[in-house]
């Protein structure tokens, strides 16, 4: 794939509907490859739910009504494509986060979801699975397969649900004992240790790929320094932009309250990591696409960059737009 930087100028084109599509070419809903009467009888079934299910939506009208069953008994005998069979799998592998309802930050991590409590404009709040903490630990590989994270609205919904890879030395997880390690000290360290003061590793193509189309537009995001606050909901904290340096040694000798201007003080952190990132839009229909980074009705009254503006960037000269600037990447099928 050829993916190019997106300059920061351009966000507001991301940000304004252009042609709402539905997520599959045919009403394949099963994926079994065919239009066949049982996806007939299912799109029939979903007529009247209160819950909307954007895959059965053919009209991408934001409504499942008789209309989109009469397009796809239109469909009768068409075949889908790889991507209509990927899409419908990953949506029922995640269409029980439908049913939860609005939930706010505290209730998805009940729920095993390590939410950020962040709200983006236009790109919503990013809560880790289960299968991501996997991921995340060691514990798992990445893949399609696998319910990485879920993107929630203002309102506390799943909108969409994301993926991602790491780029990061594997044994910079867990270093988070009493004082950073004799081997984090940079002074001491001789070779292969340029990394260290880098602000953001290179993230270099090609990028992963996990459906049939050369349209995935993944976030490459920099420097993230994960914490957990001593509060009395271990409430995640996330610093971005920093250098390994930074997060992992220079952040101890910080003054409280330099990392975060809320009344809790910051614990040691738990790691720095670089990541690839891929949203995909399966619940709330994106005019920009399936796998656009930024959705028009998602957040609208956040600001783009969160509050991350205000804090951790600033710290160290980064502005928000040198962020997206260097961390999103242009739109692959242009």
């Amino acid at each position: 794939m050829q993916l190019k930087t997106l300059l920061a100028t351009t966000l507001l084109l991301f940000t304004q509907a252009t042609c709402q599509q539905p997520l599959l070419t045919v009403g394949d809903f099963d994926g079994d490859g065919e239009v066949t009467g049982q996806d007939i009888a299912v799109v029939a079934q979903q007529v009247g739910d209160n819950i909307y299910r954007a895959l059965y939506d053919r009209n991408a009208d934001g409504t499942i009504d008789s209309t989109d069953v009469v397009i796809t008994t239109n469909e009768l005998g068409n075949m889908s494509t790889p991507l209509d069979q990927e899409l419908a799998a990953a949506f029922h592998m995640s269409e029980f986060l439908l049913e939860l309802g609005p939930l706010t930050a505290p209730e998805w991590s009940a729920l095993g979801f390590l939410d950020a409590g962040i709200l983006i404009g236009n790109q919503g709040r990013s809560a880790t699975a289960p299968d991501g903490l996997a991921v995340l630990f060691g514990l798992a590989l990445p893949g399609p397969d696998k319910l990485m994270g879920v993107v929630i609205d203002e309102d506390g919904y799943a909108v969409g649900i994301y993926y991602f890879e790491f780029v990061l030395p594997v044994d910079l997880l867990f270093k988070n004992d009493s004082g950073p390690p004799s081997e984090y000290d940079v002074a001491t360290c001789q070779v292969g240790c340029d990394w260290w003061t880098k602000e953001v590793v290179e993230f270099v193509e090609p990028f992963p790929n996990y459906f049939s189309t050369d349209c995935e537009w993944w976030t490459a995001i920099g420097g993230l320094c994960v914490r957990q606050y001593n509060d009395s909901v271990q409430t995640p904290a996330f610093e971005l932009y920093l250098t390994a340096y930074q997060c992992l040694v220079d952040s101890w000798a910080r003054p409280e309250g330099t990392f975060d201007p809320g009344p809790a003080s910051p614990v040691p952190p738990i790691l720095w990591l670089n990541e690839v990132k891929l949203v995909t839009w399966l619940f709330k229909l994106n005019p920009n696409g399936v796998f656009a980074p930024f959705h028009p009705d998602v957040a609208v009254n956040a600001t783009p960059y969160g509050d991350f503006g205000d804090r951790a960037l600033m710290q160290y000269g980064q502005t928000p737009s040198q962020f997206f600037t260097d961390s999103i990447n242009n739109d692959p099928c242009q």
